[in-house]
């Protein structure tokens, strides 16, 4: 009688926990990040998470939302319909430098051609980033990735900017944090699920 009672209630504190994991998502950087979201009036399930570092400090907390689960850039690229980037500033992140970062990133992991076919997009989104205010700690800046190539950009909650339709600037973003150059490794994997968050920044 008592080994049922201690198994009833090992099995009730299992489904608690999962249904804590449910309800919100996992927590990276000290940030909870949502399970799923709902992009298009489609719901998006949390692929991944992790943080980005430069050097030995926090930037961002990163999220990837798509469809369904992935685990290789080339499937997340390919994938039809919405998907969406999340970040949460960790530190106060200026406008400039985030941006140089973006546009650099995808410079390194685009070839000539590639690069050549985006120049003027990649110039729209530079320019869009240069009126943008400071990123203070804790902003929220969603990058939204439509089914109709559009990029879509919200500051904590609200449109910034306009939209900047191009299907192959929208691939050549993602590669910002899943191309063979990615802005951090250990975030490319934790984003793609390949690793667990506290083990992707170790390898």
């Amino acid at each position: 009688m008592k080994n049922n009672k201690l198994k009833l209630m090992a099995c009730v504190c299992a489904i608690a926990v999962l249904l804590a994991d449910t309800a919100f998502g996992i927590e990276v950087g000290g940030v909870k990040m949502d399970d799923s979201v709902t992009l298009e009036q489609q719901n998006l399930q949390l692929n991944g998470a992790g943080v980005r570092y430069k050097a030995i400090f926090k930037v961002y907390a990163a999220a990837l939302y798509l469809h369904e689960k992935k685990s290789t850039p080339g499937e997340v690229i390919a994938e039809a319909g919405a998907k969406r980037v999340t970040l949460v500033m960790l530190r106060d992140v200026s406008s400039e430098e985030l941006s140089n970062g973006f546009l650099n990133a995808m410079r390194q992991n685009l070839d000539a051609g590639e690069r050549a076919s985006v120049m003027g997009s990649m110039y729209k989104l530079g320019a869009l980033f240069s009126g943008a205010p400071e990123l203070t700690k804790g902003s929220v800046l969603t990058v939204d990735l439509s089914s109709d190539g559009a990029l879509i950009i919200n500051l904590n909650g609200k449109k910034f900017g306009e939209p900047i339709k191009d299907h192959a600037l929208c691939s050549a973003l993602l590669k910002v944090w899943l191309g063979d150059k990615p802005v951090d490794s250990g975030l490319k994997q934790a984003m793609l699920g390949i690793k667990p968050v506290e083990l992707a920044r170790n390898n």
